[in-house]
């Protein structure tokens, strides 16, 4: 080929060039604007820095498609050259014999050489390129359209900076020295003072709330674990009415201490006359007392009926059995102490199945001989549980007047049916200050109630703190290092404060 056909050809290289790269222009800047608009509207779930490589690949993609869509060979460049500058096939002929010999050709060659050199390149037009120019402004307006419209996504905000107060301070110090002085069984005792000396270091050095919750949600979920696992009033209790059985039903209502505010042998007192009473006969008005030998057999009967349910409820209950509860229900079913002619103790089966025992007063007298020799014990018992839940439940109680932290639901048995106001009832620690009782009634947040944030003094949506300590703490599970029994203790935490959510009809 001559060299002014070479050089129309280049023209049109770089005429194609261009038109590639405009089309890869507004395909990227299209696809890339509308990919960033719709994440600023929240209506994708990505990154703003998302939509540059999608506007990138799409770029190269029709910049390619373009390049190699607009190729163009000799013999159609011939055509159109003879047809813009009415040649007469002068170029298409000389392109298609160009690689032939003979005189004829030659000059046929010349005349189409020497007339294509009096052509200036610049008469020879771009084509089309207002649709590229167009395409490109749309592009361009797209991610312009972007860049103008209001980001509808949460907007990351800088945390909030913490410092702890010297109140605040003051505060855990005393909770410190109120579980250290109290009356709590020394293991828990040791783990919440613990978790309480922790969060009060980790506290001291937090800067941003994030820190200050991260640390207030692990030392309440320790506590509360504590706490829940220092008592095994609300399993065993459970267990124990689950069986319907009216002899297991009547001990679970004589251990409940739901209603204390703090150990009370008078009420612990009346129960335990009560459950006694239970035990006798009572003729309805108008009706005839069944004959004494009637009324054993279908005593001892019971007796042994209750016994295996107890036995039954406390395997169920999954307490384990070095638990003092555990010990003390098994004792009042099973225990075998003694004989009838010294001092004894015979647990009800032990009392269904004493071939000695052979009448319904002698087995009365043997009820109510081992309800009374352990009543001390078991009293014992209930009241130390009591003090456990109260000083775990003080602590978690005053944490939440002191810090914002979501307050759980406090563990109570579930005697619903039993007719007693404190089936299956909240309490929280009396605030009139520290002691080994102080519990109280509590409450059960709605998602829509109001509570005190002390660090900014305004009133917020318990749901709505709740919910910012939860984000906080699902990316610490899923990013910190806390072992798998810390995250289960952790989520049993936010189990329990969401199951105290009352949902919206």
């Amino acid at each position: 080929m001559t060299e002014t056909f070479l050089k129309f050809k280049r023209k049109l290289q770089t005429v194609r060039v261009v038109k590639a790269l405009l089309a890869g222009l507004a395909g990227g800047g299209l696809a890339g604007g509308v990919v960033f608009t719709f994440i600023k509207l929240a209506l994708l779930p990505l990154d703003l820095w998302v939509s540059m490589p999608i506007g990138a690949g799409v770029f190269l993609a029709v910049a390619a498609a373009f390049f190699f869509l607009l190729r163009t060979t000799d013999k159609r460049l011939a055509q159109t050259l003879d047809k813009n500058f009415a040649l007469k096939e002068k170029v298409q002929t000389a392109v298609a014999y160009q690689g032939e010999e003979g005189t004829l050709l030659e000059l046929q060659r010349q005349d189409a050489e020497q007339t294509l050199a009096n052509i200036p390149t610049k008469r020879f037009k771009i084509k089309r390129l207002w649709i590229y120019l167009v395409a490109l402004c749309v592009g361009l307006s797209s991610v312009a359209v972007g860049f103008l419209v209001k980001d509808r996504r949460n907007p990351i905000v800088p945390p909030t900076p913490f410092a702890i107060s010297e109140m605040q301070i003051a505060g855990i110090e005393e909770l410190i020295g109120y579980v250290d002085n109290s009356k709590m069984q020394t293991d828990y005792k040791q783990s919440i003072s613990a978790s309480l000396s922790n969060l009060l270091a980790d506290l001291k050095v937090a800067t941003i709330e994030p820190e200050m919750q991260t640390a207030l949600t692990v030392a309440m979920a320790n506590i509360q674990n504590t706490t829940y696992a220092s008592s095994s009033l609300a399993e065993i209790l459970n267990a124990l009415w689950a069986t319907e059985d009216a002899y297991a039903r009547g001990l679970a209502t004589m251990l409940n201490t739901s209603a204390w505010k703090e150990p009370n042998w008078g009420d612990y007192a009346e129960k335990l006359s009560a459950y006694k009473a239970d035990f006798r006969y009572e003729t309805a008005e108008g009706e005839t007392t069944p004959p004494e030998e009637d009324l054993y057999k279908e005593l001892k009967w019971n007796l042994e009926n209750g016994g295996l349910k107890i036995n039954m409820a406390l395997t169920q209950s999954q307490i384990a059995e070095e638990d003092i509860l555990y010990q003390a229900v098994s004792r009042f079913a099973n225990a075998n102490e003694g004989t009838l002619a010294t001092e004894h103790i015979f647990g009800i089966l032990t009392i269904a199945k004493d071939a000695n025992v052979t009448t319904y007063a002698q087995t009365l007298d043997e009820i109510d001989n081992t309800l009374d020799t352990l009543s001390q014990d078991t009293y014992d018992v209930i009241a130390q549980l009591k003090i456990n839940s109260n000083v775990g439940e003080y602590v978690m109680t005053k944490l939440a007047t002191l810090f914002p932290v979501p307050l759980p639901k406090f563990e109570r048995p579930d005697l619903s049916a039993s007719g007693n106001q404190q089936g299956g009832a909240e309490e929280k620690p009396n605030d009139k200050g520290p002691s080994d009782g102080g519990i109280g009634e509590g409450a059960t947040f709605g998602s829509k109630d109001l509570v005190l944030d002390p660090l900014t003094g305004q009133y917020v949506e318990y749901g709505t703190l709740l919910n910012k300590y939860y984000a906080v703490m699902s990316e610490k599970l899923d990013n910190g290092t806390y072992t798998d029994e810390q995250k289960e203790i952790i989520k049993n935490y936010f189990s329990l404060l969401y199951s105290g959510i009352e949902k919206e009809e």
